[in-house]
């Protein structure tokens, strides 16, 4: 009996130790797959939180390098006004006209608040066709690009147009400024100076920009058109 006893409290031992281990076994992956998985969920949450922070670096990196720009744009262009009035200050139409081919926003201070387009038809004998512009609504024609003067926008276009440039200043310090699209680019002279360069043919369309003087300045007052 003694025997009996002892082997069935054997038995009924392991039956019991195995049921343990294979609920432990099963309680354990249960609650390593219960532990992993709020694990994978927070790594899922914790990778829009890495791009956010991505997303946010760049921009701030993106707003600093704006700012510098702006400072740089700021400084140029403060540079620019102080060189373009040197040029008024000395009468000096040229170096004026050469000062706003570097800068739209700059060439916009010397404008008239209102500017006269007149169109001539060559060969026609009628009046120019006239026709009024607020200065807000007009863009300098003419910008320097490399030390060669092209239409202005052109060249962000991808479509680059250089032009031929005449400078004229009046006994009465009006200035002129002719200027006609090439066909191709200007070639550069021995010294490198692109300024110098094609002549203008007056055969062919050409516009001129007029500039009134104001002040110990110039205005830019009308452009003519010759088509």
């Amino acid at each position: 009996m003694r025997i009996i006893k002892n082997s069935l409290a054997t038995i009924v031992c392991f039956s019991f130790a195995t049921l343990i281990i294979g609920c432990g076994g099963k309680s354990s992956n249960a609650a390593e797959a219960s532990s992993a998985q709020p694990l994978q969920v927070s790594q899922k949450q914790e990778q829009p939180v890495d791009n956010q922070n991505s997303e946010i670096s760049n921009a701030n990196n993106n707003l600093k390098m704006a700012n510098v720009e702006t400072v740089a744009k700021h400084e140029i262009d403060s540079n620019l006004l102080k060189s373009t009035k040197a040029a008024c200050n000395t009468s000096d139409a040229a170096g004026f006209i050469n000062q706003l081919g570097y800068s739209r926003e700059l060439a916009a201070k010397y404008f008239a608040k209102e500017i006269t387009i007149a169109e001539y038809t060559k060969g026609s004998k009628g009046e120019p066709k006239i026709r009024k512009i607020k200065a807000a609504n007009y863009i300098f024609p003419i910008s320097l690009l490399d030390f060669m003067w092209v239409q202005t926008g052109s060249f962000e276009r991808g479509n680059t147009k250089y032009l031929a440039i005449e400078i004229n200043q009046s006994g009465n310090n009006q200035i002129s400024v002719d200027y006609q699209t090439l066909p191709k680019a200007p070639s550069e002279d021995g010294d490198g100076d692109t300024s110098a360069r094609s002549a203008i043919d007056y055969e062919l369309p050409y516009s001129t920009i007029l500039f009134q003087p104001k002040g110990n300045c110039w205005e830019l007052t009308e452009v003519d058109v010759h088509n």
